[in-house]
Parts: structure tokens; sequence; C-alpha cells
């Protein structure tokens, strides 16, 4: 079953063309490797790079719990994803995990999960995507290590696994920085207290 993540993903695919989400069948070690960018505690108010509609806006909230962030729209606490950056390169990664019960740790997901290009700088959030031509170039070549899944009625990118392979193909894809753009921004609007277990 696709996780929460992986469900918003298809809706992305869907509306707007292949995005920047990686799906992974077994992520193995790298949630221990991953670790906290204290820059995306708080509260993000994300909207799509290419659209000037309200209900293009939505609020997400990161908070801190022990060594992983916990992930999820405002007002929709009940429903968290946890989180923590996957360091591939030069390259931040968002390493998400779906909690099997959302009364669980973060240690007690399952083993599959999901990866999103995502930059944090002075002017904000930044959350990447491919171009066109991009996912073209991939689909085309096909039988990558990196390829593009019929997932209900679109494609997504996904993975077997993350090893050393694989790291060195996202590195490598996300070193050529003239295929991706932005897909959505935010500006932070309030940091978030510490969220004691």
């Amino acid at each position: 079953m696709l996780s929460r993540f992986l469900r918003v993903c298809v809706v992305l695919a869907l509306a707007l063309g292949l995005t920047g989400c990686i799906e992974v069948d077994y992520i193995g070690d790298s949630w221990e490797k991953a670790v906290l960018d204290a820059g995306l505690e708080g509260e993000w108010l994300m909207q799509q790079a290419d659209s000037k509609s309200t209900q293009s806006v939505e609020t997400y909230v990161f908070i801190k719990i022990d060594n992983y962030y916990s992930v999820y729209p405002k007002g929709e606490e009940s429903d968290p994803m946890f989180a923590k950056t996957l360091q591939i390169g030069a390259h931040s990664f968002l390493l998400l995990r779906e909690p099997v019960d959302p009364q669980l740790d973060a240690e007690q997901t399952s083993e599959s999960g999901a990866l999103w290009l995502y930059k944090n700088e002075d002017d904000g959030l930044q959350f990447l995507s491919l171009k066109q031509d991009k996912t073209d170039e991939i689909e085309n070549a096909g039988g990558g290590l990196i390829a593009l899944r019929q997932t209900g009625m679109t494609n997504l990118f996904g993975m077997e696994r993350l090893n050393e392979s694989t790291l060195k193909a996202l590195e490598t894809l996300a070193d050529d920085v003239s295929s991706w753009e932005v897909w959505a921004s935010g500006k932070k609007i309030v940091p978030v207290e510490e969220k004691k277990p």
C-alpha cells in the first residue's frame, strides 16, 4: 500500500507532471545515517512555484522528536510522516518514512520510504523536481537504478533500495543542476518548540 506521502506524490504527478519524489522499497541503514537539518524545524508556508492560487498554499509543521522530525500539514497532527535529511554528496534529500501506527516511534516504521531533493537557504525552503526533458530521458533509457514506475494512472520515480550504487546514481542526478526546477517554495512562519516523547 502506498504511504500517505507517496499518495500525495501520485496526486501531484497527475496534476503537475512528474515530481522529484523518489519511492524507495528498502531504505536499509540510511535512516541511521541521516541527520537532522536544524533549519527545518518550525512552520513553513509552502506554495507551488507556478501557482498564484491561495488553494495551492499549505502550512507544513516540522517538530523535532529525539533525532527525527514529525512532519504534517497543520491541523493534521494525527497523521504524521517521519523525516530526516540524507546528505548525498553536496545535496540534501528529505528522507521520509511512514509510521505503521502514529503512536509508534521512528524506529518502528516500515522499511520503505521516499526521498525529495530540497534546498534550505536564506531565501527559504525549496523542493525541487526534474524537468520534463530529464524525466523523458530516464524513461527512454529504461532499466537504470532509478526508474519510472507505473502507479495507478501515472508514473513515479522509484528504486529498489538505497545502497552504494543507488546513492551514487542519486548524486550524479542531483549534480546535473540544469535538469532541476523549483516545484514548491516556502517561508518559515514561526519556530516550533521541541516536542518531548
